[in-house]
């Protein structure tokens, strides 16, 4: 089937959980983008929050003044066919009267957008429970919610009021996606048509860590080996501070280092001599510092919210060719072939040893990844949006 919206549907609106200039790639960028080199328009919703405010203390003041100086500097155009927009959303979700105003004013913004950049019959993507607030509200074709996430097991959200909303979600919306094959399994009595989408890779910008001519970056590269790794955002509640704590102290010969968004108090890491804390990395340095690694990990917890991830960083690891140590998870063992799965810090420093013992090779690693483009993923998806448009325009046509 041809990837293309059907009736020459090129217009979306995207209801995101990460401001588009996050230095953290998430699916939501890669989709994006994907759309944009199709033509696609998009208008992307920054601040359908799911947390209440409050939940993270003082820095909800700073986000809260960051979003009244977006919504006052308008809409943006960072790239070609991408508008971005921060409607005044009121993050209170126990107060009746902060869910009726927000219900009455932000389709009211969005559709001023839409109205301006003559967007009509968009199609609606939101990868958050908040977003089925808006469906039915933006005069869209067709409504698709994608879960990449176990939205209720966040400590800082109003737990029942996630699951109000993704039941409700998962009943009306057109199409379901899902990242992981638990997000699937889960929400089957609910929802028995949810389409497994796992994340997809860009391939040649982390094969390029392969690439003789790609620098390991300063910061990294005058630490001693053997160096194990971890990219990507540190929080609280999915990675395991405290095993990464216990490996440096039994391994003092490992240089652990760590480069992305912290997300909580990481001065327990940073205490420890042969813990590295690089700070956030551009995505366009990540191959130079996947190439200065030896080991990549992913030293997650395991809890509710971890079982229902499916990280993109692990594909990520593998396209660079990196031997690659886990924590064992769902989504993890149909990897086995290429990642040690293991549990705590005892299994972890075993895991390590054996890899640099015995590397894989990493055109096999590579391999493992050959099929899981982001353009492949977008097809799907755009594949999947197409049937449900036809399906809903042909129970439309049956209509007397």
């Amino acid at each position: 089937m041809c990837a293309n919206i059907t009736t020459d549907q090129r217009d979306f609106v995207v209801v995101a959980s990460e401001k588009w200039e996050s230095g953290n790639q998430t699916s939501k960028h890669h989709i994006v983008r994907q759309l944009l080199s199709r033509g696609s328009r998009v208008l992307y919703v920054e601040n359908i929050s799911m947390r209440s405010f409050g939940s993270e203390g003082a820095r909800d003041f700073n986000k809260a003044w960051r979003v009244l100086r977006k919504f006052a500097g308008g809409r943006t155009a960072p790239l070609p066919g991408l508008h971005c927009v921060a409607p005044i959303y009121l993050p209170f979700p126990k107060l009746k009267v902060a869910a009726a105003i927000n219900k009455v004013l932000v389709p009211w913004y969005l559709r001023r957008h839409l109205k301006a950049l003559k967007m009509k019959s968009p199609v609606y993507l939101y990868f958050m429970p908040t977003g089925i607030r808006l469906q039915g509200r933006l005069g869209e074709s067709v409504a698709a919610y994608y879960i990449v996430d176990n939205y209720a097991a966040f400590a800082d959200v109003e737990q029942s009021a996630m699951r109000d909303l993704e039941a409700e979600a998962l009943k009306r919306a057109d199409v379901v996606f899902a990242t992981a094959q638990t997000l699937v399994n889960d929400r089957s009595a609910l929802r028995e048509d949810i389409i497994f989408s796992p994340h997809g890779v860009d391939i040649e910008h982390f094969a390029a860590a392969r690439r003789e001519e790609t620098v390991v970056p300063a910061d990294m590269g005058h630490l001693p080996k053997p160096r194990i790794g971890f990219m990507g955002s540190i929080p609280h509640d999915s990675v395991d501070l405290q095993l990464l704590v216990t490996l440096a102290r039994a391994r003092r010969d490992f240089q652990i280092v760590l480069f992305g968004r912290p997300q909580t108090d990481i001065s327990c890491l940073v205490a420890e001599p042969n813990i590295h804390y690089l700070g956030p990395k551009k995505y366009e340095e990540l191959p130079g510092y996947l190439k200065g690694l030896d080991v990549a990990l992913i030293p997650f917890l395991v809890n509710d919210l971890t079982r229902d991830l499916n990280p993109i960083k692990l594909r990520e690891y593998l396209a660079a060719g990196l031997p690659v140590v886990s924590t064992d998870l769902p989504a993890m063992r149909p990897f086995a072939a290429n990642v040690s799965l293991v549990l705590g810090a005892d299994g972890f420093e075993s895991a390590i040893d054996a890899v640099l013992a015995d590397p894989p090779v990493p055109e096999v690693q590579q391999a493992a990844v050959a099929d899981a483009s982001w353009e492949a993923r977008v097809d799907a998806v755009l594949d999947a949006l197409n049937a449900a448009l036809e399906k809903k325009n042909a129970k439309a046509d049956e209509r007397p």
